[in-house]
């Protein structure tokens, strides 16, 4: 008995319940759409990017040809650094994200020295003009801890410091 009594109060009060009244708004359906941005706008990153890597012009480098062919690249582990390797025997250390030059090694002053000791007997040699040798490869040691790499220029393979570490990392690489 309880239960269809209370059903019958329950649908008479939703009867006699009081309606409210509803405003209806008038709003144009095209101004709810955002406006949307070019699709050149929504790249979440840039698709390219120029960055010259030029040698600061010297006396030295005004005199031999204004275009020297680079032989060789490789990226520091990390990312940060270039190193290149020319034609003339000089390996410079590029910034990547700058394209400033660091730092450049003439790797034929330190062959001029090695073969002067080699050949300090056979005099044919001491006399001759030495040619510019390229350098054929670069490899950065694959150890981040040591901020060194290797090149190759003719038969000799050298082992260049770069610096690039902090005080720590140059300790343990020096």
């Amino acid at each position: 008995e309880h239960a269809v009594r209370e059903r019958f109060e329950r649908c008479l009060d939703l009867y006699l319940c009081p309606r409210a009244m509803k405003r209806r708004l008038n709003i144009d359906p095209e101004s709810l759409v955002p406006s949307l941005p070019k699709a050149s706008d929504l790249r979440p990153f840039p698709t390219a990017k120029v960055v010259a890597y030029e040698v600061p012009e010297t006396n030295a480098t005004k005199k031999e040809d204004a275009a020297v062919m680079v032989r060789c690249l490789t990226v520091s582990p990390d990312g940060q650094f270039l190193v290149s390797g020319d034609e003339n025997g000089v390996v410079r250390l590029w910034e990547v994200q700058t394209g400033r030059l660091l730092r450049s090694w003439d790797l034929m002053l330190v062959l001029s020295v090695g073969e002067e000791n080699d050949d300090q007997n056979d005099k044919s040699q001491q006399g001759e003009p030495q040619t510019k040798k390229p350098v054929s490869s670069l490899e950065w040691n694959p150890n981040r801890s040591h901020h060194c790499l290797l090149a190759t220029i003719g038969k000799c393979a050298i082992v260049i410091s770069t610096g690039t570490g902090g005080p720590d990392d140059s300790e343990l690489t020096d």
